[in-house]
């Protein structure tokens, strides 16, 4: 299946995707800062907590202190990961929605390519209708006569405007129209 058009293609694309994950050095600072204020917790514990308070009250507070700033930063880190996975979900239900319009317009396009009679062709242009949405859907028409088998791939005006609404209907799906298979 050809790759969808947009910002998740090309080369740039794939070398991001398939490059080896390692850690940037943004993410050092979540290991670093934590630890960094365990230290200066543990430092103003012994210089100011000690003498004033005696030794359960003083590991309560540093204990106390530990627990509001990890769960403040957790509330942070998971909240993150909550908005990026409700991102991911998202282009991934845009993904299936353009993968399952791309397969309906490829069954309309096997369908009128094959000839395979009236009742198949609306079959699929039905469910290529029932998977977009109305804003997908522009008016386009092709008009022609053809009561016999075969009839329409020897009318040459109706092949012509049938190569140019399939030319058309790739381009709004955004595909690139190609001139293989004598289009006009």
């Amino acid at each position: 299946m050809p790759a969808l058009p947009g910002p998740a293609t090309g080369p740039a694309y794939a070398a991001r995707v398939n490059a080896p994950a390692r850690p940037s050095h943004a993410r050092w600072l979540l290991v670093l800062i934590p630890a960094a204020i365990i230290a200066v917790i543990e430092e103003v514990s012994d210089a100011y907590l000690d003498p004033s308070l005696p030794f359960p009250l003083d590991t309560l507070v540093v204990a106390g202190t530990v627990f509001v700033l990890a769960f403040a930063f957790a509330w942070f880190a998971f909240g993150r990961l909550d908005r990026l996975t409700s991102a991911l979900r998202a282009q991934n239900a845009e993904l299936e929605a353009r993968s399952a319009s791309a397969r309906a317009l490829n069954r309309v396009s096997v369908a009128i390519a094959a000839e395979s009679g009236l009742d198949d062709t609306l079959a699929a242009l039905r469910r290529f209708v029932a998977l977009s949405s109305p804003e997908e859907l522009p008016l386009v028409t092709l008009s022609g006569y053809a009561d016999k088998p075969g009839d329409a791939a020897q009318n040459a005006e109706l092949m012509a405007e049938a190569r140019a609404l399939g030319r058309e209907m790739a381009a709004r799906l955004g595909r690139a129209p190609t001139s293989a298979g004598g289009g006009s």
